[in-house]
This record gives C-alpha cells, structure tokens and sequence, in this order.
C-alpha cells in the first residue's frame, strides 16, 4: 500500500511540471499598440521537425505562458491549434533529392539539422480579446517579455542541448506611463532561412521595419539559457562570430552584418548547424525605446545534396497576424 501512494504522489508531482519540448530553433517576440490603449502580443517559434533516428520531433504545446513585469500572458496558437503552425523549410528543386519538409511521412531517412522547420505563431488575443494592459514606467533596464524552457536542437557552435530563453525588451521613454500605450516595437518582415548550401557567397537581410518609424539598429546578440546566462559557446564561435569564418576554413568568409540596414553577408565551406541571433534596436529622439531578438538556428548542407533553396525567403508574413 505504501508503495503504490509513492508511486501515485510521484506521478502527482510529476504532473506539475509542464512537459519540455526539444528541437527548439529559435524564435521571435513582438508586441503592438491598440486603439484602446493596450498591447498585443505575437510571438513566433521555430521547430525543427525531425529528431535524431528519423523520428517526429517533439513539439511545443497550443498555449504557452510569456512571462513579463505583471506575471504570465497567456498565448495561443494563431488563429487555431492548425492553421497556427506553418511549414517554412526551404524551397527545393524538383529533381533534387531527398526532399526535407515538415509535412512528409516520417522514414528512416529523414534527419535533423537538414532544413525541415516549422513556425508555430503565438497571439494574446485569446486570453486577452481587449489586449494586455501595462500600467507603469519601466526601469531603465526596460521590461524584459521572455519564453523559456527546454531543450534546444544540437549545433555545431554550442555544447549540448542547453535550455532555451526567448526574449524581447520594452525601455522606459520620458517617464512616459505605458498606459494608454505609445508604441509598436519593431518586427521583421522576412522569414528566417533555416538551411543554405555551402560554397557560395551569401546575402541576406530579416527586413526589420517598425510601424512608428523610430530609427532601427542592428547586430548580432547573445543566445541565452536563462536571464543573464549565455548558451556554451564553442571556440572559435561567440554571439558575434556564429557562423563559421577563415580559422574553420581559410576558404570561409566571416559574417558581419550591417548596423544601418541588418543585412547578414557570409561564405562557408564549412558544413553544419549554427544558432545565430540578430537584434533589432529602436530609437526614437535618439533614446532607446525597444530591442527584439531573433534567433534561428542555420543549417549549412551541400549544395547538390539536399534543400537548395529557389528563394531567399523573403516572402512577407500573412496579412493577418498583425492589425
């Protein structure tokens, strides 16, 4: 008897803890100012879809808790539990094989880190159908909006499977109370390229905008296991160095990224999956308003193997996800 009540309160503790999701690929979290005053919420995760052996990966849940200065905002998936989640891997050839793509029957040949990712989109609108009020000044370390947990997908640039920490910041402006609210942070436009082939110079831009034209900047940022805690960069990879660069192979050209318009420019040889982060800064009267992070995990493959891309992805997000 008192080994089955044992077994039952482990499983009640069990229970308590929200289930983890691996193949974390990265994400994004924005919010916009509504007529009455209030905020809205957006928030996009990538997944990568297949796990080590050929099988599903696992896969994040239809609500999800964004944590901020007044405690946890609900988020659903958007506008539903299916149309919510779209297949953004990569535009292939017709005659190029395997093909890798989230919707294709599960076989042993499909792999991770080979392109298959999906984007599952987050709103506030379910749990908040008037939006979120914040009443207040932030700090001048500004209101920190994260969504954290476990694991990320395996890369080249990074040990193990750390914990993922998703994150965007909103800064105090004059003193100014965020209600009625009086700004929209900046977005990007552009969907994120989650596989390139090697051996090619490479340019590409996530087409950060902001609807209030405020003065946006941009450089690459640190991918983070936790506040303040930065993922096991492996040498010679940092935050600002993620891609491989000439001390991988004297064939490869460093990326940099331009801090005027957030065009990302490289060239590898060098094959594998690397998690990058861009963040996009907003200005506005010269003082700092707001900071969005991206983050997207990159697979380098070859060219002539698998997912050479058609496009460059740049095809902007539907209409109606944003007012």
């Amino acid at each position: 008897m008192r080994k089955r009540f044992y077994i039952l309160f482990l499983l009640m503790l069990l229970s308590a803890f929200p289930a983890s999701a691996t193949h974390f690929m990265g994400g994004e979290i924005i919010w916009e100012c509504l007529p009455n005053g209030n905020f809205r919420f957006i928030m996009r995760v990538y997944r990568e879809c297949y796990s080590t052996g050929g099988g599903p990966a696992a896969t994040y849940g239809n609500t999800e808790f964004l944590t901020g200065p007044y405690g946890n905002i609900t988020m659903n998936l958007y506008p539903n539990a299916i149309q919510g989640k779209k297949d953004m891997s990569p535009v292939c050839h017709p005659q190029s094989t395997p093909h890798y793509a989230c919707e294709l029957p599960v076989s042993a040949g499909m792999a991770p880190n080979l392109g298959a990712t999906q984007e599952w989109t987050y709103t506030s609108d379910q749990s908040h159908p008037n939006g979120v009020t914040l009443n207040g000044v932030p700090p001048a370390s500004g209101w920190t909006f994260f969504w954290d947990g476990c694991c990320r997908n395996s890369a080249a640039n990074y040990n193990g499977q750390p914990n993922w920490y998703l994150r965007a910041v909103m800064y105090p402006y004059n003193g100014q109370n965020t209600y009625p609210c009086f700004d929209n942070s900046p977005r990007f436009l552009a969907r994120p390229n989650a596989a390139l082939p090697v051996g090619y110079p490479f340019t590409y831009n996530h087409n950060g905008a902001d609807w209030d034209r405020d003065s946006l900047a941009f450089e690459f940022a640190p991918s983070f296991t936790g506040a303040g805690a930065q993922v096991p960069y492996i040498s010679p990879y940092t935050y600002n160095n993620p891609l491989p660069g000439p001390t991988v192979n004297p064939q490869n050209v460093a990326a940099t990224i331009d801090p005027n318009t957030g065009e990302i420019s490289f060239t590898s040889f060098t094959q594998g999956a690397y998690i990058t982060v861009t963040k996009v800064t907003a200005y506005r009267c010269g003082i700092k308003i707001a900071e969005v992070f991206r983050e997207i995990q990159v697979a380098l493959l070859p060219s002539l193997v698998v997912n050479y891309p058609l496009t460059n992805m740049v095809a902007n997000f539907p209409p109606d996800v944003v007012l």
